[in-house]
């Protein structure tokens, strides 16, 4: 399971890496603000909203690396923009 939050974050880190190229930079940021919103809703709307984050802390530790592994496993096979392309030219990203 860690192995995809792990992934994830090194995705994210070689995105951040290789800025100069423009849809990376983009994926990048995105990815930066997703982070950030998340920490702002998870530590500061869920005590505002009366909840204890010890109430939350056991699900979102069970919950977050599956969510990451998940994304992580997407990113990595790259299954959405495989078949985007197949689909627009009738090869592969490799051409084949």
């Amino acid at each position: 399971m860690f192995i995809g939050l792990f992934a994830q974050y090194r995705i994210f880190a070689l995105n951040v890496l290789r800025s100069r190229d423009s849809r990376l930079a983009t994926r990048a940021v995105k990815d930066a603000l997703f982070i950030s919103i998340a920490g702002l809703v998870y530590f500061l709307l869920i005590p505002a909203l009366g909840i204890s984050l010890m109430n939350t802390l056991i699900p979102m530790l069970v919950l977050l690396p599956l969510v990451f592994t998940w994304r992580a496993l997407s990113d990595h096979y790259g299954i959405p923009p495989i078949l985007a392309c197949i689909e627009k030219t009738g090869r592969d990203h490799r051409g084949r």
